[in-house]
Parts: C-alpha cells; structure tokens; sequence
C-alpha cells in the first residue's frame, strides 16, 4: 500500500532531483548575465555567485532558502555555493555559454 505526503516534494521537471526555491529568480540573473556580456564585462563562477548572493540578500526568497536548505541540507545558510552556480549553469545551458578565457 502507497502512502502520500500532505507536502509534496518538488522534484525537478526533467531530471529528478530536488528543485532549489532560486529557480524562481533564475530569468532575472540571466538577463543580467546577458546584458554584463553586451559589454564585454566577464562573469567567474565567483563573481556569479557575489552576484546571486546580492540580488537574494534579505530578500523573502533568502528565507525560502534557508527553510529549505534546513530541510534537504546539513548547511543552513542563507548564501549559495558552487553547487547552485552549477546547477544555474545546467539550467539555463540553452540560454547561456561558458567558455574558457583567452589571454
């Protein structure tokens, strides 16, 4: 016999897995990906996650966040890693393309 949670877990749509409470700010940071390359200003994952970590910092979205990072995760922080900025990668890999730097 199958039982049900009252909460549902958000699976990801296409891979399974977890869906991070970011993805709802994700077209907002691509649009500024976006418009930083219009003029020719270089983003590392470093300066990518400043960027989340700013746009997110005392914001509501900060605390969905650290709710579910208290649920699925041993780190209850209210900042992102390489993990996230990985993840935001892979997710929007059809709208954004990193490539390695040139000297």
């Amino acid at each position: 016999m199958r039982s049900f949670r009252k909460n549902p877990v958000i699976v990801h749509d296409h891979h399974g897995g977890l869906q991070s409470p970011l993805v709802e700010i994700d077209n907002a940071v691509v649009k500024i990906v976006l418009m930083m390359a219009r003029i020719h200003q270089c983003l590392s994952p470093s300066k990518g996650l400043a960027l989340v970590n700013s746009l997110i910092d005392n914001q509501p979205i900060q605390k969905k966040l650290i709710q579910w990072k208290k649920k699925y995760s041993s780190n209850e922080s209210g900042v992102v890693g390489v993990k996230y900025w990985q993840g935001f990668m892979k997710r929007n890999k059809h709208r954004l393309v990193s490539k390695r730097g040139q000297k």
